[in-house]
């Protein structure tokens, strides 16, 4: 599935590869974080691919629930 979506793509194992099918599954589960860090592992001898990525949300703080807000 991974090289099917990324059929287009030179190199499909760069971090940019990995960047674009994280940021589409990210929309595709109408996912609203957005996308920091990420780390490709290939496993070829067991046909994996691991993805590690780090996703940032933006959250609205409220003082009565939050106690750093003062």
């Amino acid at each position: 599935m991974y090289l099917d979506v990324l059929k287009d793509f030179d190199n499909p194992f760069s971090e940019r590869g990995a960047q674009k099918i994280v940021e589409d599954y990210l929309k595709w589960k109408k996912d609203h974080g957005l996308l920091g860090m990420i780390r490709i592992n290939d496993y070829e001898d067991e046909n994996i691919v691991e993805l590690d990525a780090a996703i940032r949300y933006v959250i609205d703080c409220e003082p009565s629930t939050c106690p750093n807000c003062g």
